[in-house]
């Protein structure tokens, strides 16, 4: 009996992932990148946005250097479990933390961020920018 395969689906890879497919990614890294991950978890709402500093995130974790913790983050970017996007304040523009998103991509600017931050514009693959609301 001859069974045809079906052929991937290239829509599937901006489709979210789930908060536990993504807890299972996370706990194949490094513990202190599971950390992380854990911290980010615990600041999310219900669709995966957070904006935590770096130095709350050390609090959370207790690593006490700025660079693991960005460290782990590349890692969960690069993993595809993590996106983030720089947001500027509308008072200042200094110390403004990322906007993150576990399971999928920043698609919007949540409520209660809105009300005192906004989006860093994105480069797009053909280097266009391109404003993420």
């Amino acid at each position: 009996m001859n069974r045809r395969r079906s052929k991937p689906n290239p829509q599937k890879k901006n489709q979210t992932k789930t908060l536990r497919q993504c807890e299972a990614i996370a706990m194949k890294v490094s513990g202190k990148a599971c950390s992380v991950f854990l911290a980010l978890e615990s600041q999310a709402d219900v669709d995966g946005y957070c904006w935590p500093l770096i130095s709350t995130l050390q609090k959370f974790t207790e690593i006490k250097t700025r660079r693991a913790i960005s460290r782990a983050l590349r890692e969960f970017e690069k993993r595809g479990i993590v996106d983030r996007v720089r947001l500027i304040s509308k008072k200042d523009g200094y110390r403004s933390p990322n906007l993150y998103r576990i399971g999928g991509q920043i698609e919007h600017l949540p409520s209660e961020a809105a009300a005192r931050f906004i989006l860093r514009a994105r480069r797009a693959i053909g280097g266009a920018k391109q404003g993420v609301t």
